[in-house]
């Protein structure tokens, strides 16, 4: 029992004499230890992906030459084996160090024949590379792999294309944009010759992202093959176009009612007035679209219509005079179609011996009724004669068919509906054939007689 309480008191008595220098020690300790790990431990190996870099490629360019599959290896990496101590290889595991290892190509070491036939597959050596700025430690690439990579050359041709200018994406809301301008029209293309036929399109693209003001932008010019893919083996003489793309706010105008002065004839009236369009769209600043909503169309003098009257008129110089422009295929003309109804109208009984035929084909008779009746609006001198009633049967063939008089009507007069005769024409000997002026109502051909036709073609 006396030997166990000696023990405790001297290791109590340890414990409390010199307590700082215990501390002291103890820290010098640890010190030391973490010296000796970090500075002379042994070295380690570990793995890093390294992406390739394509050196010298102007040397192939100087000899005519230019490497084909580049893009081969956009995803390709090259395994390397790292050797150095542990803190070295955890400095270079940092991404900033880690991101810029790459295994360099070096394309000016390619040989090749002076008959050499192309597109040729070469076999260059890889040299792995770590960061220059890693000048604090020492590393080993104890291997790597693959060693080599197999490149494919081809000797460069050029052609000459035409540039097409086009857009993408979408303006802002409420906005339009005109056609893309460019000055170049067009652009001489460069690459691999077993490949320039693939060149079908060579197009700079100008997105329009919510724009809301006119574009002025360069653009990179690309070469597309047929199917739309883009060919990035070849490069373009200029690179890069300055393209302009007129964006204008859009809105639309009303056309207003169209306005009358004056009245009708007294034996007119007025069915409806309709007209098309009745708005457009426009273009143009935000405030010029925002002063004008409606153009008026020009008065129309009733005095001067004599019946169903089409109008058309021109509103190109309202919308030019307000600084707009009409887009989406507006049309600058309107027309106005007038429908008129007859008030009074005169009954006009017209005899078929008044009537002129026209047309009747040869060895061809024709019956029209005893005489037919129009109704006609306007001046109180008008005369069967007057209006020259003719029917035109050019084209008609035996048997029984409507056919629509025609009248020349005078001015201010006007036909209250459209006069309708039943004709038949039947071949001569079928029936009893009369002379035109027999009051039975047949007629007989004029045998096609030059003067007897032109003087139909006159009266009509």
């Amino acid at each position: 029992m006396t030997n166990k309480t000696d023990v405790s008191s001297k290791f109590k008595k340890f414990m409390s004499d010199d307590i700082m220098l215990k501390i002291v020690s103890l820290i010098i300790a640890v010190f030391l230890w973490f010296i000796v790990m970090n500075t002379i431990n042994p070295t380690e190996v570990r793995n890093y992906p390294a992406s390739i870099v394509f050196e010298n490629a102007s040397v192939l360019k100087e000899q005519g030459l230019t490497m084909v599959n580049e893009g081969d290896f956009e995803d390709t990496k090259i395994n390397l084996r790292v050797e150095a101590t542990r803190p070295a290889l955890d400095e270079l595991s940092k991404n900033n160090y880690k991101n810029n290892i790459t295994a360099q190509v070096d394309l000016s070491k390619i040989e090749l024949d002076d008959d050499q036939t192309y597109p040729v597959k070469v076999q260059v050596p890889v040299k792995p590379s770590l960061p220059s700025t890693l000048y604090t430690y020492t590393y080993d690439v104890s291997s790597y792999y693959p060693t080599y990579v197999e490149v494919e050359i081809d000797r460069i041709d050029s052609i000459k294309r035409t540039l097409r200018v086009s857009t993408t994406g979408s303006l802002a809301n409420g906005y339009t944009a005109d056609n893309p301008v460019c000055d170049v029209t067009s652009v001489t293309v460069t690459g691999p010759a077993s490949q320039i036929s693939n060149v079908a399109v060579v197009r700079a693209e100008v997105d329009l992202n919510d724009s809301v003001g006119t574009i002025v932008r360069d653009v990179v010019v690309k070469a597309y093959d047929a199917s739309g893919n883009e060919l990035t083996n070849f490069t373009s003489d200029p690179a890069t176009v300055t393209v302009t793309v007129p964006v204008s706010k859009q809105g639309t105008i009303t056309i207003n009612q169209p306005k009358t002065t004056g009245t009708l004839p007294s034996h007119l009236e007025i069915s409806s007035i309709d007209w098309e369009p009745k708005s457009v769209s426009v273009a143009g600043t935000s405030e010029e679209v925002n002063s004008v909503s409606s153009i008026d169309l020009p008065t129309i003098d009733l005095s001067k219509i004599t019946g169903n009257t089409t109008l058309t008129f021109d509103i190109s110089k309202n919308i030019s005079d307000a600084g707009l422009q009409l887009k989406n295929s507006s049309s600058s003309t309107v027309t106005v179609n007038i429908k008129t109804g007859v008030t009074q109208a005169k009954k006009i009984q017209i005899k078929n011996t008044d009537i002129n035929i026209i047309g009747l084909k040869e060895d061809c008779v024709v019956k029209l009724p005893d005489s037919v009746t129009a109704e006609i609006g306007g001046p109180d001198n008008i005369t069967a004669q007057s209006l020259k009633p003719s029917l035109d049967l050019t084209g008609l063939d035996v048997g029984t068919h409507k056919v629509e008089l025609k009248l020349n009507l005078p001015n201010y007069a006007t036909l209250k509906a459209p006069v309708t005769v039943d004709v038949t024409i039947y071949e001569r000997g079928q029936g009893t054939t009369v002379a035109p002026s027999d009051e039975s109502g047949e007629q007989a051909t004029n045998e096609n007689d030059d003067s007897s036709d032109e003087k139909s073609e006159e009266d009509t």
